[in-house]
C-alpha cells in the first residue's frame, strides 16, 4: 500500500495546534513549587519530554506501510527482492514492532508517493543508532538500484547526513509511487521505527533533541563531579560509588544513543557497541554497592557477599563474550538479568524502609520511575512490547530523576554526617574546658605541692650540709688521731728490730707483718681520708694509665698480711703497662677480693690471682681451692651487711664484695662469682679499654666449673 503524501499537507495547521499547548502547559509551571526544588526539577524535564513528543510529530512514521522479510542467513541480495518466491514472503508489520533479536539480515519494504504540492527533497530515518549495517536501495529510471549505507559499520563520511541515526536522503518525483528496500544486519534489537520529513523539520526536530540529552548529559556530570568531590573530601563509600553508577550510566547511554561516535568517534562508529557494554555491565553491581553503603548495610558475609559476587562474576561474563562475539546471544540474557537484579534491589529497599530507613524510602520512591522505563525498555528490546518514543524518554527521564533522589540522598548522609561531626566537635570543645579546668586545679594543686617539697628539699639539703661538714670534722679527727698511734707503732717496730739479733725467726717474721701492716693502713688513711679522694663512688672513676702486674703484687702483699701459711701465687701473662683504669679503685678492689680468699679459707689454701689481656679489656681471677660458699648464700653476696655461714669467727661488717662490684661498675666492668661447695671460690673481674663499653657476659669457654679451676689450681702456675 502507498503511504498517502497528502497527510503531509496538514502539518502547517497541526503544528500550531500543538507547538501552543507546551506554551499553556508551561504557563501553569509555578503550581508545581508546592511540589519542593526536586518536583519544578522534574517538571522541566517532564516539559521539555513533552515538547519533544510534540516536535517529533513534525516527522512522518511510516508505521503500518512497513513489509518485513526475514533473511537468516543474510544471502540474498536486492535483485532477489522481485522473484516471484521471495516478493511473496513479504508480511505487512503492524504499527511500530519489536522483533527482539533476530540472525542474519531483515528485509524492510516501503512505498511512497509524493503529490506535487509538497517538497521533493525528503529525509528518511530509521530510529536504532546501533544497527550495524543499513543499506537503502532505490529505484532508477534504468530499472536498477542505487546502494547507500550507513550504521556502525560505516564512518560518517560515507552517511547522506552527519547524524547519530542512520538518515537517507530522498529525491521524490511527483505523482510516481516509488518502492525502496531496506536491508537491516545487526547484533542489537530490532525495533522498527521508520519516519520521513522535510530537512526543516528534521533540523527543528534536532534542536529539541540535543536540549534533551544536553539536559542529560549535564545532570549526569554534575553528579558525577560532586560525588568526587565529596568523596575525596569525607572519604565515604557512597560517594565514589555514586560517582562511578552515575559515570557508568552516562557512558553506556551515551554509547546506545550514538552520542559517542557522532560527537567524539565519527571515524569509528563501530567501537559504540563494545563502550556501551563495558559501562553497561557495571551498573548492576555499582548500584548495590551504592546500596549497602548508603544504607549501612553489612555485606561482608551473608547471602549479600555471594550476590555482589554473582553481580560482578555475571558482569565480567557478559563482557568477555559480547566482545567475543557473542553479542547478539547474550545480550537479552543479560537484560533479563538485569530485570532480575532490579526486582532484588527493590526487595532490599522495600525491607530497608520497612525497618525504618528513610533513605531507603526516598530511594524507592525515587526508583519508581526508572524501574518502569527499564522494564519498558528491556521488554521492547526482548520483543514483547511494540517499538515506542516514550519508552526512550522514560528511561531517560527516570534515571535523571532515580540519579537526582540518589544524589539527594548521599548529601543527606553528607548532612547528617556534618551535623554528627559538629556534635562531636562541640562534645569535644566542652571535654576541652572542662579538662582544662580541671588541669588549672591539679597545676594549682601541685604546684602547692611543689612549693612543699621545695621547702622540705631545702631543709633536707641544710641537714645533709651540716651531716657533711660534721662527716668532714670527724675523719679529719679519726686521721689525726689515727696517725699518732700509727706513727708509735711504726716507731715501736724499727726499735724492735733493731734488737733483731736478738729474737727467733718467728718473731723477727711478725714484726715484719707488723710494720707491713702499720704502712698499709697508713697508706690507706692518707688516700683515703683526705677530702679530695673521699667517697670515690661519688667522683667517679679516673682512669688513667696503670702497672696492672704492681696491682696485683699489691693485692698479694696486702693478702699475706692476713695469710696463715697459705700458698700465694700470681698467675699473669703479659699485661700491658698503662692500661686505662683508676688504679686506686682497682687496688680497693683486688685488695679486697684477695683479702677474702685469705680471711674465708683454711691455712695451707692455695690462693691464685690470675690475669690476661684480650682485645676488648682486662680478665682478673681470684680464686682458690678453699671449702667454698653454700649454694643458698651465693645469691646474696653481692648484698650489703650480708655474711655467710662460713663467716662466724672471721670479723667482717659484709660490706666488702658490694663496695668492690661497685668499684669495678664505676670504671664500666664487672664482677661476678662462681662457687661450688667443698670445691673453691672463683671471683672474674673484667675491666674494659673504655670506661662507656659495657662489658658483656663471659663467653662458653669461660664458663668452667669450680671443679675446672680446682685443676687449675692443682697445676703449676703460669
Amino acid at each position: 500500500m502507498n503511504t498517502r503524501i497528502w497527510r503531509l499537507l496538514a502539518f502547517p495547521c497541526i503544528e500550531r495546534l500543538m507547538i501552543a499547548a507546551p506554551a499553556r502547559d508551561l504557563a501553569q509551571a509555578p503550581s508545581m513549587r508546592l511540589a519542593g526544588r526536586l518536583l519544578l526539577l522534574l517538571a522541566a524535564c517532564l516539559c521539555l519530554n513533552a515538547q519533544a513528543m510534540l516536535l517529533s510529530s513534525r516527522n512522518v512514521s511510516l508505521a503500518g506501510e512497513i513489509d518485513f522479510l526475514h533473511d537468516p542467513g543474510a544471502s540474498w541480495s536486492v535483485r532477489d527482492m522481485a522473484r516471484p518466491d521471495i516478493a511473496g514472503r513479504f508480511e505487512r508489520l503492524r504499527g511500530e514492532p519489536s522483533l527482539g533479536y533476530l540472525p542474519g539480515a531483515v528485509w524492510l519494504r516501503v512505498t511512497l508517493e509524493r503529490p506535487a504540492t509538497v517538497p521533493e527533497l525528503w529525509w528518511l530515518e530509521v530510529a536504532s543508532p546501533l544497527f550495524d549495517d543499513v543499506r537503502l536501495y532505490a529505484p532508477t529510471d534504468g530499472g536498477g538500484f542505487t546502494e547507500r549505507r550507513a550504521g556502525t559499520d560505516w564512518p560518517f563520511s560515507g552517511r547522506d547526513v552527519a547524524y547519530r541515526l542512520p538518515v537517507f536522503e530522498l529525491r521524490l518525483p511527483p505523482g510516481q509511487a516509488r518502492t525502496l528496500y531496506l536491508r537491516i544486519a545487526t547484533d542489537n534489537a530490532l525495533a522498527l521505527r521508520l519516519t520521513v520529513s522535510t530537512p526543516e523539520r528534521f533540523a527543528a526536530w534536532l534542536g529539541a533533541e540535543q536540549l534533551i540529552f544536553g539536559f542529560f548529559l549535564a545532570v549526569h556530570l554534575a553528579v558525577i563531579l560532586s560525588s568526587f568531590w565529596n568523596f575525596r573530601a569525607s572519604r565515604e563509600p557512597a560517594y565514589g560509588y555514586l560517582a562511578a553508577f552515575a559515570l557508568s550510566f552516562m557512558g553506556s547511554t551515551a554509547a546506545s544513543e550514538g552520542l559517542i561516535f557522532q560527537y567524539l568517534l565519527p571515524g569509528h562508529p563501530g567501537w559504540s557497541q563494545p563502550l556501551m557494554l563495558v559501562f553497561w555491565v557495571l551498573g548492576p553491581p555499582l548500584f548495590l554497592l551504592f546500596l549497602l553503603n548508603l544504607l549501612r548495610i553489612p555485606h561482608r558475609q551473608g547471602w549479600l557477599r555471594a550476590y555482589l559476587w554473582t553481580l560482578w562474576a555475571v558482569a565480567g561474563l557478559t563482557l568477555a563474550l559480547g566482545l567475543g562475539g557473542h553479542f547478539q546471544w547474550v545480550s537479552p540474557r543479560f537484560q533479563i538479568w538485569s530485570l532480575l537484579s532490579s526486582v532484588l534491589a527493590a526487595a532490599l529497599l522495600v525491607r530497608e524502609s520497612l525497618a525504618g530507613n528513610r533513605d531507603a524510602r526516598t530511594l524507592m520512591l525515587g526508583s519508581i520511575m526508572l524501574w518502569l522505563g527499564i522494564v519498558a525498555r528491556y521488554s521492547r528490546n526482548l520483543g514483547w512490547l511494540p517499538s515506542s518514543l516514550a519508552y526512550d524518554y522514560l528511561y531517560l527521564f527516570g534515571m535523571i530523576t532515580h540519579l537526582l533522589v540518589m544524589s539527594y540522598a548521599a548529601s543527606r548522609r553528607y548532612l547528617d554526617l556534618r551535623h554528627a561531626k559538629e556534635e562531636a566537635q562541640a562534645r569535644a570543645l566542652q571535654l576541652s574546658q572542662d579538662a582544662e579546668r580541671k588541669l588549672e586545679a591539679q597545676v594549682a594543686e601541685r604546684t602547692h605541692a611543689l612549693r612543699h617539697s621545695l621547702a622540705l628539699v631545702k631543709t633536707s639539703l641544710n641537714v645533709q650540709r651540716r651531716a657533711h661538714d660534721d662527716q668532714r670534722r670527724f675523719f679529719a679527727t679519726v686521721s689525726h688521731e689515727l696517725r699518732t698511734p700509727l706513727a708509735v707503732i711504726d716507731a715501736t717496730v724499727q726499735n724492735l728490730e733493731l734488737d733483731g739479733d736478738a729474737l727467733d725467726p718467728a718473731t723477727q717474721r711478725r714484726h715484719a707483718k707488723i710494720q707491713r701492716a702499720s704502712a698499709q693502713l697508713a697508706t690507706l688513711v692518707r688516700n683515703c681520708f683526705q677530702e679530695d679522694r673521699f667517697e670515690p663512688l661519688n667522683r667517679g672513676a679516673r682512669r688513667r694509665p696503670a702497672d696492672l702486674n704492681e696491682l696485683l703484687r699489691d693485692a698479694l702483699e696486702s693478702a699475706s698480711l692476713l695469710s696463715s701459711r697459705h700458698q700465694l701465687q700470681i698467675a699473669a701473662g703479659e699485661l700491658p703497662r698503662d692500661f686505662p683504669c683508676d688504679a686506686e679503685l682497682t687496688r680497693l678492689t683486688l685488695r679486697t677480693l684477695a683479702g677474702n680468699a685469705v680471711k674465708y679459707t683454711p691455712p695451707g689454701t692455695r690462693v691464685v690471682l690470675r690475669a690476661r689481656a684480650g682485645a676488648r679489656g682486662v680478665t682478673i681471677h681470684i680464686l682458690d681451692n678453699g671449702p667454698g660458699v653454700a649454694a643458698e648464700d651465693l645469691p646474696h653476696l653481692f648484698e650489703r651487711y650480708y655474711r655467710g655461714q662460713n663467716a662466724a669467727g672471721v670479723p667482717g661488717t659484709g660490706l666488702g664484695l658490694p663496695l668492690a662490684r661497685e668499684l669495678i661498675e664505676t670504671q664500666g666492668g664487672s664482677l661476678r662469682v662462681v662457687s661450688t661447695p667443698g670445691r673453691g671460690f672463683l671471683a672474674i673481674v673484667k675491666l674494659p679499654l673504655a670506661s662507656a663499653t659495657p662489658v658483656p657476659a663471659a663467653p662458653a669457654q669461660e664458663r668452667r666449673s669450680t671443679a675446672q679451676w680446682a685443676h687449675d689450681l692443682a697445676s703449676p702456675p703460669l
